[in-house]
């Protein structure tokens, strides 16, 4: 069970959430109810293997169940992918890192809570959004340059710049300047954006949860606070900008021909 569990990992946990209220909306009769233990450790096994009904829409991710049991808005998703631990109510980073990932709500691709929580590099106000769109272009492009060195996110919070250039030419006998380690981020980004362009995905799919833009956090530090529409579309508009993409999103053909990719 818990080989099981941990390969599904962040998606199971907020699938079986879908069905849980789900069932407390009255959705679905299947009577798994939050906090049972058993019944959701049985489900686990459905879902992987497919079996019954329940078992085998679950098995499609928390997005499409939410959507095949009457209520996408059951799933805290976006792009399809389930948000991690980290509430975008109050890591204001986040939010807009995860609206602009583009496999999805992924802790991975500019990890903010370093910055707003450890204060890595440098600190910032999780409750703040001055900043954190730059906060956001600097990670993406480092764990861009990172997932290139096939390295673990994790392991390389005491690592700078500096250090990912000396590991680059230590692995390929190539020096690196931090201008050009930046650009090989930002052209990895781009193709990544204009991949997903190419397939449909806008602005219009850089959205976070409903619930994140109108349910004020109920508890802690972020108590009240809550990510609007004007607030993510402003941090939108000055991203989009800072990259020299479109408003809409979309690459612009010049920053295709800059970065040679198209």
């Amino acid at each position: 069970m818990s080989q099981t569990s941990t390969a599904y990992t962040i998606e199971l946990g907020n699938t079986l959430a879908v069905a849980a209220e789900a069932n407390e909306k009255g959705l679905l009769k299947d009577g798994v109810k939050w906090g049972d233990v058993d019944r959701f450790a049985e489900l686990v096994k459905q879902i992987a293997h497919r079996e019954g009904e329940l078992g085998n829409i679950l098995a499609e991710g928390g997005a499409k169940a939410a959507k095949l049991l009457g209520d996408p808005d059951l799933s805290m998703s976006v792009k399809g992918m389930s948000i991690p631990a980290y509430d975008p109510r109050g890591l204001k980073g986040f939010a807009l890192a995860y609206s602009v990932s583009p496999r999805g709500a992924c802790h991975l691709r500019a990890y903010t809570p370093a910055s707003e929580i450890l204060g890595i590099p440098y600190e910032t106000d999780p409750l703040a959004t001055e900043g954190k769109v730059d906060l956001v272009m600097v990670l993406e492009r480092l764990f861009a340059f990172s997932d290139s060195l096939d390295m673990c996110k994790f392991s390389s919070f005491a690592l700078g710049p500096e250090d990912y250039a000396d590991l680059f030419a230590t692995f390929t006998g190539i020096e690196m300047t931090l201008d050009e380690l930046f650009k090989v981020g930002e052209r990895i980004i781009t193709q990544e954006r204009y991949f997903n362009q190419l397939h449909g995905i806008t602005r219009k799919d850089d959205r976070l949860p409903k619930r994140f833009m109108k349910e004020l956090a109920s508890s802690g530090p972020s108590k009240g606070h809550v990510i609007d529409e004007a607030t993510l579309n402003s941090l939108l508009d000055e991203y989009y900008r800072k990259h020299g993409w479109n408003p809409d999103g979309t690459v612009t053909a010049e920053i295709l021909r800059q970065l040679a990719i198209a």
